[in-house]
């Protein structure tokens, strides 16, 4: 029987807390999403509850995190298609995850380097199912070759953060949504 040993932090902060060493697979989730292995809040703290879509231990330095970060890459991938298609899919985002990543706080050399190692692995695999999507599926992709000026000016406007937020107002008041 395969379990997770747990070990008690100490802080003079707050009350000591379960904290588990290793990843696990969480098959009573009821969510799909919270199935997966790397979302919960088993290595996160988490002021406002909820979990963590990079819930990861900050360890194993550098290449060790590469060798993680490829393997949740690839159970993230497998989530991806057993949710199969449509927009009412109950699918965990890239973006949630890369913004749990950037939210993760490192506090030692260890754990930045842990962490590096892990986004590195975890964008290595996604580059490269990236690099076939556009090769199989990137055809109107075609129609852009060579015409980065209006890519370009979009992602100018998008540095100045008053004229893009006033774009999101316009769009939400287009779609009905108020912000």
């Amino acid at each position: 029987m395969n379990t997770a040993r747990k070990f008690i932090l100490v802080s003079s902060t707050k009350k000591p807390g379960k904290v588990r060493a290793k990843l696990r697979a969480k098959p009573c989730a009821k969510l799909e999403m919270h199935k997966l292995p790397f979302v919960g809040n088993d290595h996160v703290d988490l002021k406002q509850g909820g979990v963590s879509f990079w819930d990861v231990p900050l360890t194993g330095g550098y290449f060790g995190g590469i060798e993680t970060g490829s393997a949740i890459a690839n159970m993230y991938l497998i989530h991806l298609r057993r949710q199969g298609g449509g927009e009412d899919r109950n699918v965990l985002s890239l973006s949630a995850i890369y913004c749990a990543m950037i939210a993760r706080a490192p506090r030692t050399k260890e754990e930045v380097e842990t962490l590096n190692g892990q986004v590195v692995g975890f964008s290595n695999v996604v580059q490269g199912w990236l690099d076939a999507s556009v090769q199989q599926l990137g055809r109107n992709l075609d129609a852009s070759d060579g015409k980065l000026e209006p890519l370009l000016n979009l992602a100018n406007a998008g540095l100045d953060s008053g004229d893009a937020n006033a774009r999101f107002e316009n769009l939400c008041d287009k779609i009905g949504f108020s912000s």
